[in-house]
């Protein structure tokens, strides 16, 4: 009995020496999170506009095409929750103008905890600061999800210093080049998206519009111009669209923007974009975040004279 409980509690030993050594390993590993929090940490005084939101603002707007000191604060599925959260933990006192997209998800996502990709949430907590997970909780831990785990391990003892972004915190992996030329236009990668994308429980839309409600209250409080867009998407994500969805969408930013008086400028279906733009249906490529970070810049100076 002695020697099974010495074993056990070596093996015990082992695990958490294990985990102990990977989970510092996997924080030492760059990623867009930590990245954004020093970017934000060093020069919060300086920036003049953040772009917020998911991956299609992560990938789509290159801040240095902005006007004045721009950051892209986006990462890939950040929602209204977390906008709203790095939009107070930062105090800029030169910040003039917020961009917040508003994709055709955006007002009826759960959660990000409650989804398949609760992981991110993970990095929040770690690299962010994020308030609303104890340090005891699965959200403080990289180990919490093996697959990132493993992965960012790996990252750091090959040397890589890629953050997954550039200097201004565009994403900068979805490059033309790297484009899956073949299929991209099928239809099928559109109707997954768009699958992953529909809801037909709308009723998450209540707390949500209450979340961009109180991010436009943030903004009148400081001052601060905000920007609602929808980014350009492919035809064939549009046509596929929940027509419910989509018009419940239309019908909330209505609302809310006569109720404000904000800017919202819809993109999704402008005719200025080609092939070439699309990294697949619903994100931009790196030729199509050059394009669009030009004439998103154009139209903020038309409306805010800048």
């Amino acid at each position: 009995m002695k020697q099974f409980l010495i074993y056990i509690g070596s093996l015990l030993l082992s695990v958490v020496f294990f985990l102990g050594v990977g989970e510092y390993l996997a924080r030492q590993a760059p990623n867009p999170y930590k990245y954004k929090e020093e970017w934000m940490q060093n020069h919060h005084s300086e920036v003049n506009t953040l772009v917020f939101g998911g991956s299609q603002c992560f990938y789509g707007i290159k801040p240095e095409l902005l006007s004045g000191v721009s950051f892209n604060l986006a990462n890939v599925s950040q929602g209204l929750e977390y906008d709203l959260y790095l939009l107070k933990r930062y105090e800029s006192p030169n910040l003039k103008t917020v961009i917040i997209p508003i994709s055709y998800p955006t007002l009826f996502a759960g959660k990000l905890e409650d989804g398949s990709e609760w992981y991110r949430a993970i990095f929040y907590k770690i690299y962010m600061d994020y308030p609303d997970h104890s340090v005891l909780s699965k959200y403080n831990y990289e180990f919490s999800n093996y697959r990132t785990f493993i992965g960012k391990i790996q990252k750091y003892l090959l040397g890589s210093t890629d953050t997954g972004n550039d200097e201004w915190g565009w994403g900068n992996t979805y490059l033309l080049r790297n484009k899956n030329i073949k299929n991209w236009d099928s239809g099928e990668e559109a109707r997954i998206a768009i699958q992953r994308h529909t809801y037909h429980d709308l009723s998450r839309a209540e707390v949500n519009n209450l979340i961009l409600i109180q991010l436009i209250k943030e903004c009148k409080r400081r001052n601060i111009n905000i920007v609602l867009i929808t980014t350009p998407c492919w035809h064939t994500y549009n046509e596929l669209r929940n027509k419910q969805q989509y018009y419940k969408m239309v019908e909330i930013i209505n609302e809310v923007v006569k109720e404000y008086g904000i800017t919202y400028i819809d993109y999704s279906s402008d005719n200025r974009f080609e092939e070439n733009d699309f990294y697949d249906s619903n994100h931009l490529s790196d030729i199509g975040a050059d394009k669009f970070s030009r004439i998103l810049n154009e139209d903020l100076k038309y409306y805010y004279n800048e």
